[in-house]
């Protein structure tokens, strides 16, 4: 690893936050970060970046600047031709060109023609392309560089129908097994499917909100909720395999206490499904939900006790305790890397994606990658141990 990079990287980068991440391999990862500007400040800019990690190349790290993107997602297409297609709250649109062992190549596109009213929620690749969902239940399919395809919603008719009440309804999330079975879901117990003509309702055992969905790996299709709603299911049969209201464990496990919360991403990863939560991160295997083992150095587990106090606290401390001032104490600035639990706090996990090979996971300001025996960091604004490469 060329460290010299990676300490620029993570440098031009302090402040911003991750937004989203995805991979293809794991020598072709994205990452997205944002800054926050001062809402005081009239002249503050809002600033996205296009983070890659290509470790096969010279260049290893970079990024590429943007304006005005805001809450951005992805998805990676397939190879051979298959770029990383980035599509940003309002529609606008983002993708990598050329081969990435010659650098970024990012290019913008055309956005997507998304009326006022509608925001995109989530970007999935499904059959090769890339699919946008967002609210009034609109979904657009990607079928070349500035070119989609509205296949529902992207209509205030919907709105109108539904009422005024439920104006910010939609899915929150999509994904499927082939362009002819695609199913998406949101707001309140609200799940449909696609046939590659029409969309159908599905009579879904909950009216628990509803924000994330994976089309697995075994055949079956899972839905995360609020709560820690999961249902599994696919077809006309669905059943409610997990939910905890009151902060008990699904299995009556202390240890594995912590669901009550919203599964906001999941992905199929070898032989379980993983659920990324403001709890933490958990897999369902064998009918069962138990928190992922091995994190316990990267997410905070509720209820434990925090981490040290970092450096800079501990010599504030001591010097009010030795008489100084505060303005001498209010210069004390180390900025090191924190210690104990919690390296990855689980309010901001928000982003699953993998290749089969590695499970990727981001949020708040680190990436963190399991290759199905341990977790380990690869991104992070910290010391160079804490990331820069595999």
């Amino acid at each position: 690893m060329k460290i010299g990079i990676y300490e620029e990287m993570r440098e031009r980068l302090r402040g911003f936050s991750i937004i989203d991440c995805t991979i293809r391999s794991r020598d072709c990862i994205y990452i997205l970060f944002q800054n926050h500007p001062d809402e005081d400040d009239e002249d503050a800019e809002l600033i996205f970046r296009a983070g890659f990690y290509y470790p096969k190349t010279e260049r290893v790290w970079g990024y590429k600047e943007y304006f005005s993107f805001y809450r951005a997602k992805s998805c990676v297409l397939p190879l051979p031709n298959g770029p990383v297609v980035v599509v940003d709250f309002k529609g606008r649109v983002l993708s990598q060109i050329g081969d990435t062992d010659r650098g970024s190549g990012f290019a913008l596109e055309e956005p997507i023609p998304l009326i006022r009213q509608v925001s995109v929620l989530r970007v999935r690749e499904i059959a090769g392309q890339a699919y946008m969902a967002g609210t009034l239940r609109t979904v657009f399919r990607r079928e070349g560089p500035g070119n989609w395809t509205c296949l529902s919603g992207n209509d205030l008719a919907v709105r109108d129908e539904e009422g005024w009440l439920k104006w910010d309804f939609g899915f929150d999330d999509i994904d499927g097994f082939a362009d002819d079975d695609i199913y998406a879901c949101g707001g309140e117990g609200e799940l449909y499917h696609y046939d590659g003509r029409r969309w159908a309702v599905i009579d879904c055992p909950t009216n628990q909100f509803l924000y994330s969905l994976c089309c697995a790996g075994n055949g079956k299709v899972y839905v995360g909720g609020k709560d820690g709603m999961l249902i599994e299911g696919r077809g006309d049969l669905w059943q409610v395999v997990g939910e905890d209201t009151e902060g008990f464990s699904w299995d009556g496990d202390p240890e594995h206490a912590g669901m009550g919360a919203r599964i906001r991403c999941m992905a199929w990863y070898r032989d379980r499904l993983y659920m990324a939560t403001n709890q933490g991160v958990y897999e369902y295997y064998d009918s069962q939900v138990r928190r992922t083992p091995g994190l316990s150095g990267l997410v905070p587990i509720p209820g434990e006790e925090g981490p040290e106090p970092k450096i800079n606290e501990r010599v504030q401390e001591l010097l009010r305790a030795g008489g100084a001032g505060e303005e001498a104490i209010g210069l004390v600035s180390m900025p090191v890397e924190p210690v104990g639990e919690g390296i990855l706090a689980p309010a901001a996990l928000h982003s699953l994606s993998t290749d089969g090979e590695l499970l990727l996971l981001g949020g708040g300001d680190k990436v963190a990658v399991f290759d199905g025996v341990k977790w380990k960091i690869l991104y992070s604004p910290y010391g160079i141990d804490s990331g820069g490469s595999l």
